[in-house]
């Protein structure tokens, strides 16, 4: 591929953060830094093309004004209509796509208040089940001498939240510096 074939499909925002297809929907879920716009969706067609664009603010009256808003990523649930915002590297706030009879995004219906935990959160992953939300935390404050000095990182399991209970840590475990990926096996 030569960048005189490369074009422009559908424009995204500025400083998209993430990407997610699930394979329960034909949606494309893209997280960005624009305001008012933390979550662009588009369904995908038969041939991979996209159309319906339809953009989402996570912010107010999403979350508290007192908490840093950005929204760093976004994962989906295997459901592919829940999913997980990492919300100013410190806290996630768990969602619901709300679709219509095609299938297509609609609104969002917030799970639960937001949780906060770990120092600095870098990535996340569905269970296979949808069962808990993994999530790595680098353990370092974004500087050069925590980063230097940062004696290793953190993996955290989250508990979603249910109409009975808010949204728990479940287990965290030390790992090596810089936690910055997970992947989970099916099984």
């Amino acid at each position: 591929t030569t960048l005189s074939q490369i074009q422009v499909v559908e424009e995204i925002g500025s400083a998209p953060q993430s990407v997610e297809a699930p394979e329960a929907f034909p949606l494309l879920y893209i997280a960005t830094e624009d305001t008012g716009a933390e979550l662009v969706t588009f369904s995908v067609l038969p041939d991979g093309t996209v159309e319906d664009r339809r953009a989402f603010d996570l912010r107010a009256p999403y979350l508290p004004e007192d908490v840093e808003q950005r929204v760093r990523n976004i994962v989906v649930a295997p459901d592919g209509v829940t999913f997980a915002a990492n919300v100013g590297n410190k806290r996630v706030q768990f969602y619901r796509m709300i679709l219509d009879l095609d299938q297509r995004p609609q609104e969002i219906e917030k799970i639960g208040d937001p949780i906060a935990f770990g120092v600095r959160l870098s990535t996340m992953k569905w269970a296979p089940s949808g069962r808990y939300l993994i999530v790595t935390d680098v353990n370092a404050y974004e500087s050069n001498l925590a980063m230097l000095t940062q004696r290793g990182g953190q993996v955290f399991s989250i508990q979603p939240p249910t109409e009975t209970a808010p949204a728990q840590v479940i287990d965290q475990v030390r790992v090596g510096r810089f936690a910055e990926g997970v992947e989970l096996s099916d099984d």
